[in-house]
């Protein structure tokens, strides 16, 4: 390596430990108005940056220490009423419920300033966006009931079907049953006349006609008297 890459070498690295202490410094020693300005960059701060004052919003960052930031007005409907670095200016709330009223209308640097009529106040704290009506002294409060959800409803019904449910099969049971002993004692009678009937053209019992006429051709016993024969009667 030849003499003047050496020295070059040298150099550099002599302006860097030389200017390290006063890059230091500067980070250090950096200070900005917190309510007018802001350090940029954010990563490693090195300037400060002016804000845009109230009525403005930012359209260009400022590029270094003697860098102005670009700022430019709001619109009609938008304002900004504070010192910022935003890109955009925040829309006018309005006065548009029917119970409020305007007190100052919305300009570049301050929003819309509204309250209630006569006999609203606003509902809340912080800026009067809502109003309520003011009770009368004389108006009794009502308390709000908690709604009837209907699954809960539901519950107490089928519960009550549950009670009644043996209830009715019991009367159901009894009225078959008394069903049953009417049905029987009226057919009663009728089984009775059956029964007669069937007894009426059931056959009689008759002696067989062939007994009767074998027990015509039955002889009498004979008995021989002296030789002759003699027939026994019977007395």
């Amino acid at each position: 390596m030849d003499t003047s890459c050496l020295m070059h070498l040298f150099w550099w690295i002599t302006h860097i430990f030389l200017s390290l202490p006063s890059l230091l410094s500067l980070v250090q020693s950096l200070t900005c108005d917190q309510e007018k300005q802001y350090a940029w960059p954010q990563s490693v701060s090195q300037w400060c940056c002016d804000m845009c004052p109230p009525g403005q919003h930012m359209v260009g960052r400022c590029t270094g220490q003697n860098s102005p930031t670009q700022c430019a007005n709001c619109t009609s409907g938008y304002y900004s009423d504070s010192y910022n670095f935003d890109r955009s200016c925040t829309s006018c709330d309005g006065c548009s419920m029917s119970e409020l009223q305007y007190v100052s209308r919305c300009s570049t640097k301050q929003n819309d300033v509204c309250s209630c009529k006569p006999g609203y106040r606003c509902r809340g704290s912080g800026p009067c966006l809502d109003c309520e009506e003011i009770p009368s002294p004389n108006t009794p409060k009502l308390i709000p009931t908690p709604p009837i959800m209907p699954a809960t409803a539901s519950n107490h019904s089928v519960s009550d079907d549950s009670k009644w449910l043996p209830v009715c099969v019991s009367a159901v049971c009894v009225c078959l049953l008394l069903t049953c002993l009417v049905a029987i004692s009226k057919l009663k009678p009728v089984l009775r006349w059956i029964g007669s009937t069937n007894s009426f053209w059931s056959p009689k019992k008759t002696t067989p006609a062939n007994q009767s006429t074998a027990d015509e051709e039955v002889p009498m016993p004979v008995q021989e008297v002296c030789g002759k024969p003699e027939l026994l009667l019977d007395v």
